[in-house]
């Protein structure tokens, strides 16, 4: 829901000539969330991987 607020928001801000630095901030905040979500998913990844290796080497 946030990503598509954000993507709202860059669309509304493209719309309008006037509002560069809207867009600007708004394309920041956009990458700002899928940095985030990235980060998330790497390091559920990652945690996931070293239960499985711990589970592994413990049978």
């Amino acid at each position: 829901t946030q990503a598509l607020a954000a993507s709202a928001r860059v669309s509304r801000a493209v719309e309008s000539p006037a509002g560069e630095e809207e867009s600007l901030a708004a394309v920041r905040s956009l990458h700002q969330d899928m940095v985030r979500t990235f980060g998330y998913a790497a390091l559920g990844l990652l945690v996931l991987v070293v239960l499985t290796f711990i589970f592994v080497m413990s049978r």
